[in-house]
C-alpha cells in the first residue's frame, strides 16, 4: 500500500475516495 491506514482514526470515506482515484487513475 502506498498509504497507511491509522487504525486510531480510520477515514473509510477517504479510504474509498482514493482507491476510487486509483481506479480511475489507472
Amino acid at each position: 500500500m502506498l498509504y497507511k491506514i491509522h487504525p486510531e482514526n480510520p477515514d473509510k470515506r477517504k479510504i474509498n475516495q482514493i482507491v476510487d482515484a486509483l481506479k480511475s487513475g489507472e
